[in-house]
This record gives C-alpha cells, sequence and structure tokens, in this order.
C-alpha cells in the first residue's frame, strides 16, 4: 500500500511539472494575432503605424511591449482613424483597420 502510494504521489508530482513546464513555454509565444500586428508596421509615424482591429488589440500589444501608455489622442489622417499613445517621450501610431470579411465559398 505504501508503494502505491508512493507512485501515486510521484504520477502526481511528475504531472504538475510537466504542466508548469508547458505554461512556461507557452507563456513565451506571443498570441498570433500580436505578431501580425508587430509585423505590420513600427508604430513610429501614421506611414509606418501598427495596424488593429480593436482598441483592446492595442494594449495587448502593449503589455506584451511591457508600455504603460500615459495619454492617447484619436486622429484622422488622409480618411483613416489612428489611435496615438504617449509612452514616455514616444508616440505610438496605431492605425483602426476593418476586419476582412469571412469569404462565402
Amino acid at each position: 500500500m505504501v508503494q502505491s502510494s508512493n507512485l501515486t504521489m510521484k504520477s502526481i508530482f511528475t504531472t504538475v511539472l510537466l504542466c508548469l513546464s508547458l505554461s512556461i513555454a507557452i507563456a513565451k509565444e506571443p498570441p498570433i494575432r500580436v505578431t501580425e500586428i508587430i509585423n505590420s508596421g513600427d508604430g513610429k509615424t501614421a506611414k509606418t503605424a501598427y495596424e488593429v482591429y480593436s482598441i483592446d488589440e492595442e494594449y495587448q500589444l502593449l503589455e506584451h511591449l511591457k508600455l504603460n501608455p500615459k495619454m492617447q489622442m484619436h486622429s484622422i489622417i488622409d480618411g483613416q482613424y489612428f489611435n496615438i499613445l504617449q509612452v514616455g517621450e514616444k508616440q505610438i501610431y496605431f492605425k483602426l483597420i476593418s476586419k476582412p470579411k469571412a469569404q462565402i465559398i
């Protein structure tokens, strides 16, 4: 009975360690959409703004980059909506774009 109990505890301990290892590995990878946003621009100007579908996505990117905005401004440039966030001495530009419509086949 003692051997069975030790084996069970060892199995539980191994399972917990495996789950923790997996969660740490998964946490290091940014969400797919964050990667797409990063690849859409550099956020330094309106022309190179990060392209986002929502304000939530702006804050997901900022959280991923560990940035804390101090102020947010809204602007329309050439008919396009932008959010400009002040982070320290820098401004980060986000262009609000429409989600692509699902294609019907």
